[in-house]
C-alpha cells in the first residue's frame, strides 16, 4: 500500500489550483492521501480538497517548516497506521506538477532499491558522489524497512523540534537524512548533483532537470526568490514555461495563476524575462488571429493638431478595428470631424463632461461603456502626449518610445498582435521603464504610493507588496484586455476625484491610476509584459549599458548581489529630512570591517543626490 502527506498551504482565494491539479494527478497512484492544510480553509474549499484526498488535517495556524506539517500528519494517521504502508511518501506545496508521470520515478527509485530516497538531493561542492546529508525534504520517499523501525518513530516524536517551539525546524531539515544514514538505511536520490553541473540542480539547473532529468515536479520558490540571487548564480526561469507549453501538457495557466498571487510583479517581470523585442522590418505573414478578433483604438486627443500623428501610429494595426476619440471641447469635435471627414476616416467622437484627468478620467468615465459593453478582445490606448514640463527633444524621446513600443509600424504591431492573441494571461503590454531623460527610474513612485495604495484598498485588489518601482505603463499608451482592468471601470469615478487642471501633478488620482492598473491587473491573474521595436530595444540597452558600467565601475567587487545588497544600504542611509525632500547621509555603522570598501560607493551615490557625506570621527 503506498500512502501520500501532502502539506498545502491555503493562501488568499483559497487552495492554489496547480496544487488541486498535483492532487488529482497522484490520486491514482496512492492508495491513501492525507492533505495538511494550514490555516482552516472555508466549507466549499474543504469539500473541493475531499475530491482529491482521502483525508484532511486543518491546521488553525500555518507550521513553521513543512516538516512540521509532515510530523502533524504522522500524527494524524498514527504509527500503526504507517507501518501498513510499503511506502509513504512526505511532499510539500512547493512543488509544482507532475509535468511527466510520476510512476517512472518510482519504478526507477525501486530498481536502486534505497530504503529512503528524495526528489533530489545537494552537496557541499566537494564530494563527487552526492551527499546524503542534504536530501531536499520537499519530497521525501521512506520504504517499509524504515516505515515499520523504531527508528522512524523516534526521529518523529523525539528528534524533532517539540511543539513548543523550541528548535528550528531548518535545521532538522538537514539532520533527518545523516539520523538515518548513521542507522543503517540506504539513501539516494532521483535527480544527483553528480549528474548535473552545480550543487543543487533542482534549485540552479531547473530547465536540465526537466529536460533532461525529466523530473515530474520543479519549485516554486524560484520564481518569486531575488532577481539578484537568480543573477548571481544565471537561473535562467524565462525558459521553463516555454519548454512546458511545447513538450508537455501541462496547463501553464495553473502556474501563472500560482505565481501572479504570490510574486510582486516586477519580480516576476524580471525573473521571467518578460520584456519582448520584435521585428520591425519582416511583416508576420503567418498571423494567429482572425476576422473574429475584435480591436479598438482609444485615443484621448486634447490638441486637435495631433490627430494626424495620432492616426498614423492606429493605423498600423493590421486589422479592422474601431476608433474612438473623446476630446476637451465643441471647438475641438469639430475640428476633428472635419479631420475625419477629409480623410474618409468613421470615428466616434465625444466631448469629456469635464477637463480634469485628461486622458484616465476621458478612459474611466467617458469611454467606460466603450470597454464594458462593446465585448472587445484588446483595445489600444493612447492620447496626444505633450510634455512641456520638460526639455522639447527629452518629451519627444519618450513620446516616441512610448508610441514606438505600442504601434511602432505595421510589421511591428503584426508580431505584437500575435505575441497578445498567443499570450492569454497577458492583460497589459506597454513600453520599459524610460530610463533617458526622466528621473523614473529608481525613483517611479513619486509622491503615488499613497494614492496607489488606496486605488486598489477601494477595489478590493490584494497583491503582493512592490519593494521597489512598480511595473507600470508610463506615459499611459499602451494595449489591454479589458476584463484586466474590469475593476476599475466597475468603480464609479467622478470627474470631482481628479486634479483640476493644470494641476495634474503627482500625488492625484490619474497617476495613481496610472501605477495602479497593472496591479490591478495582476489581482485579476493578468501579467504584465513590456515590448518594444528592436531599433529601440538598440538605442535603449546600449545607453543602459553604458550607464550601468559607469556604476559599477565605482564598486570593488564583481557581481551583482552584493552591489544590490549595498545599494539597498545606502538606500537606508538616506531619510526624507524635510517636506522639501533634503536629505542627509548618516554615518555608516553596519559592515565595520567591509566600511572602507563601501566608501567610494556610498560617496559617489551621496554626490549623485546632492549630498555631502559627513566625515566620520575617529573612534577611541
Amino acid at each position: 500500500m503506498r500512502g501520500l502527506i501532502y502539506t498545502l498551504e491555503v493562501r488568499r482565494g483559497g487552495v492554489s489550483g496547480y496544487a488541486l491539479h498535483c492532487l488529482e494527478k497522484l490520486r491514482p497512484i496512492f492508495d491513501h492521501i492525507l492533505v495538511v492544510c494550514s490555516d482552516v480553509p472555508e466549507t466549499d474549499t474543504l469539500d473541493i480538497l475531499k475530491t482529491v484526498s482521502d483525508d484532511l488535517l486543518p491546521m488553525e495556524t500555518a507550521p513553521n517548516h513543512h516538516l512540521e506539517g509532515y510530523q502533524k500528519g504522522l500524527q494524524h494517521l498514527g504509527w500503526d497506521q504507517v507501518r501498513k504502508f510499503d511506502d509513504l511518501t512526505l511532499m510539500d506545496h512547493d512543488l509544482v506538477g507532475p509535468v511527466f508521470p510520476v510512476e517512472d520515478v518510482y519504478a526507477h527509485m525501486e530498481e536502486r532499491g534505497a530504503d529512503l530516497w528524495s526528489l533530489g538531493s545537494r552537496t557541499d561542492g566537494k564530494a563527487v558522489e552526492s551527499d546524503p546529508d542534504n536530501l531536499v525534504s520537499v519530497y521525501l520517499c521512506f520504504g517499509s524497512r524504515v516505515l515499520r523501525s523504531a527508528d522512524f518513530e523516534n526521529f518523529w516524536s523525539n528528534e524533532c523540534p517539540k511543539s513548543d517551539g523550541s528548535g528550528v525546524w531548518q535545521d532538522y531539515a538537514f539532520k533527518l537524512a545523516p539520523y538515518f544514514q548513521s542507522r543503517g538505511y540506504t539513501l539516494d536520490a532521483f535527480i544527483r548533483p553528480e549528474n548535473y553541473e552545480t550543487i543543487y540542480p533542482l534549485f540552479l539547473e531547473m530547465n536540465e532537470t526537466l529536460q533532461k532529468g525529466r523530473s515530474p515536479f520543479f519549485l516554486l520558490h524560484p520564481f518569486h526568490s531575488s532577481p539578484a540571487l537568480l543573477d548571481e548564480y544565471q537561473i535562467n526561469l524565462e525558459r521553463v514555461i516555454p519548454y512546458l507549453e511545447s513538450v508537455t501538457d501541462y496547463p501553464t495557466r495553473l502556474l501563472w495563476d500560482a505565481l501572479l498571487k504570490t510574486t510582486s510583479l516586477r519580480t516576476l517581470h524580471t525573473n521571467l524575462a518578460y520584456q519582448f523585442t520584435f521585428d520591425s522590418k519582416a511583416y508576420n505573414n503567418t498571423p494567429q488571429w482572425d476576422s473574429s478578433l475584435r480591436i479598438a483604438a482609444c485615443a484621448h486627443i486634447y490638441y486637435p493638431e495631433a490627430f494626424d500623428e495620432i492616426y498614423a501610429r492606429v493605423s498600423n494595426i493590421p486589422h479592422d478595428f474601431d476608433f474612438y476619440v473623446t476630446t476637451a471641447s465643441e471647438e475641438n469635435k469639430a475640428v476633428l470631424e472635419g479631420k475625419c471627414a477629409e480623410a474618409g476616416i468613421t470615428a466616434d467622437i465625444r466631448v469629456v463632461g469635464e477637463n480634469r484627468g485628461r486622458d484616465m478620467s476621458s478612459l474611466y468615465i467617458d469611454l467606460k461603456d466603450v470597454v464594458m459593453d462593446k465585448n472587445y478582445d484588446l483595445i489600444c490606448r493612447l492620447h496626444s502626449k505633450k510634455s512641456p514640463q520638460v526639455h522639447p527633444t527629452t518629451g519627444k524621446y519618450f513620446k516616441n518610445l512610448i508610441f514606438d513600443s505600442v504601434l511602432a509600424n505595421r510589421a511591428y504591431t503584426s508580431h505584437l498582435l500575435d505575441f497578445l492573441v498567443t499570450h492569454p494571461h497577458v492583460g497589459m503590454a506597454f513600453a520599459p521603464m524610460i530610463h533617458t531623460g526622466y528621473r523614473t527610474m529608481g525613483h517611479a513612485w513619486y509622491d503615488n504610493r499613497p494614492v496607489f495604495s488606496t486605488i486598489l484598498a477601494d477595489l478590493n485588489c490584494t497583491v503582493p507588496e512592490e519593494p521597489f518601482s512598480p511595473l507600470a505603463a508610463y506615459g499611459t499608451v499602451y494595449w489591454f484586455r479589458p476584463d484586466a482592468l474590469r475593476p476599475m471601470f466597475d468603480d464609479q469615478y467622478q470627474y470631482c476625484q481628479y486634479n483640476k487642471e493644470p494641476d495634474h501633478l503627482d500625488g492625484g488620482l490619474a497617476h495613481g491610476q496610472e501605477r495602479a492598473m497593472t496591479y490591478v491587473a495582476q489581482s485579476r491573474g493578468y501579467m504584465s509584459a513590456t515590448v518594444w521595436p528592436d531599433f529601440v530595444a538598440a538605442q535603449s540597452t546600449t545607453l543602459m549599458e553604458y550607464k550601468m558600467d559607469s556604476l559599477y565601475s565605482n564598486f570593488p567587487m564583481s557581481k551583482v548581489a552584493p552591489h544590490s545588497n549595498l545599494m539597498a544600504y545606502v538606500s537606508g542611509l538616506v531619510e526624507s529630512k524635510t517636506e522639501s525632500r533634503r536629505y542627509r547621509l548618516r554615518t555608516p555603522r553596519p559592515l565595520r570591517q567591509f566600511e572602507e570598501y563601501c566608501r567610494p560607493a556610498v560617496k559617489m551615490v551621496g554626490a549623485a543626490l546632492g549630498i555631502k557625506h559627513k566625515k566620520k570621527k575617529p573612534r577611541p
